[in-house]
């Protein structure tokens, strides 16, 4: 006579989920579920918190026929600039089964301050002009074309060969 074990929580892939095309507002997370556990598997997704004891759960986006394989789950309504941890996890009637958890950061703006050349002497804007401010407003600006989320706004700064290309309070 052959009997059937029970089923076991669902498994799940042993690495950590993959969280992809991080915003400063929403991440996408994908995990792969190995084996239902000998019981359809009832719930999917991912679930992420900021202090690793409350945890939000998004069902998985993924429709298919079948309980097993690699699904994914959009997180939204995240504050930018901060840390957030999640995980995957695939639930059955014989219980609920969690990836390895990951950490991400959500993008937030950079905000780069300058100076009116004016209210500064001729002394002080030629020693301006080859300070590292002036390299890092040419260095964000590369990454303003790189798809940086950046935030100009007009504070006293150096050289007005720089500052001019740039409109106050506006966001790049």
């Amino acid at each position: 006579m052959f009997t059937t074990p029970p089923p076991v929580p669902p498994a799940l892939n042993s690495a950590a989920i993959h969280i992809s095309d991080v915003t400063s507002d929403s991440a996408k997370g994908s995990m792969t579920i190995l084996n239902n556990g000998g019981a359809p598997v009832t719930a999917r997704g991912i679930c992420w918190s900021t202090d690793r004891i409350h945890y939000e759960y998004v069902p998985s986006t993924t429709l298919t026929g079948s309980d097993v394989g690699t699904f994914y789950a959009n997180i939204t309504g995240l504050t930018s600039g901060v840390t957030y941890y999640a995980k995957g996890y695939a639930t059955n009637s014989a219980g609920t089964s969690y990836t390895s958890e990951v950490s991400f950061i959500t993008a937030s703006l950079a905000t780069i301050t300058t100076t009116h050349t004016r209210l500064i002497s001729q002394e002080q804007r030629h020693k301006a002009e080859d300070s590292f401010p002036i390299r890092v407003m040419q260095s964000l600006q590369q990454e303003v074309y790189a798809g940086a989320l950046v935030e100009f706004q007009q504070q006293p700064i150096a050289t007005p060969q720089t500052a001019p290309m740039w409109e106050p309070s506006a966001a790049y």
